[in-house]
């Protein structure tokens, strides 16, 4: 089901405003569209608590994660100065569930939300040339080119030899979900392909100040369309006449 803007601008516009985080208490980050799923909380640089779970089984555990987290980081929902999750690029189940998770617990009791790029949070704690890739499937790869951790262009959807050249022009080191696969191809030795994405998100984003956008949780980053076929013509049936 689909709604027009209006319908989600006055939703939003009804939600709690919030400006700043208060980052005297804990911020919990989610990543669930990565191939490790992730929860944690951090209070200023801090890591209090973290989750993490395969891919397969992460829509039914998202929640009792985050309860995990919660309760291992001596504190409820209401004690949190938000929740970020990560947008994507990732798995289109896994950034459907996580955003439509944070948006009910934002509804519902008017948390301070927002959301972060998946390829900007692969950046943090970067110092020198680097380009974050998501595999984004049929030889694509998301991409993004960080100097000195400061951002230096949009985010792409690039073919292997086109991210490969790109590389190549930067000397930068890949880093990312598959990067691993480049390594050899590329300049410089691919990173690994991170386990712990929501924990350094965590650790990161609590020692920043956030603005809150609610808005961005209808808008996960996919960067190609779902892996699906529109429904054709109806066939016709057969009709047979009794003789």
């Amino acid at each position: 089901m689909s709604f027009p803007p209006t319908f989600f601008d006055a939703f939003f516009d009804m939600a709690p405003k919030y400006t700043r985080a208060t980052m005297e208490r804990p911020l919990l980050v989610l990543d669930s569209a990565s191939p490790v799923v992730g929860v944690a909380l951090a209070r200023q640089g801090q890591l209090l608590a973290s989750d993490h779970e395969g891919l397969r089984s992460s829509s039914r555990r998202l929640l009792p994660m985050i309860d995990g987290c919660l309760e291992r980081g001596d504190t409820t929902l209401e004690g949190l100065a938000g929740i970020v999750v990560l947008a994507g690029p990732g798995s289109f189940t896994g950034l459907r569930v996580g955003m439509a998770t944070v948006l009910g617990l934002h509804q519902a009791t008017g948390i301070a939300v927002t959301t972060v790029p998946t390829l900007e949070a692969l950046a943090f704690g970067s110092s020198d040339e680097l380009i974050t890739v998501v595999d984004v499937l049929r030889g694509d790869w998301a991409a993004q080119w960080f100097s000195t951790g400061e951002l230096q262009g949009p985010a792409e959807r690039l073919s292997r030899q086109r991210l490969i050249a790109l590389a190549e022009r930067h000397r930068a080191r890949l880093r990312g979900f598959g990067a691993s696969a480049l390594d050899g191809e590329v300049p410089l030795p691919a990173g690994d392909d991170p386990e712990d994405l929501a924990e350094q998100a965590a650790r990161h984003l609590s020692e920043r100040e956030l603005e809150w956008n609610p808005a961005g949780l209808i808008s996960p980053l996919y960067f190609r369309p779902p892996a699906t076929t529109p429904p054709g013509p109806p066939k016709r049936l057969l009709q047979f006449r009794k003789e």
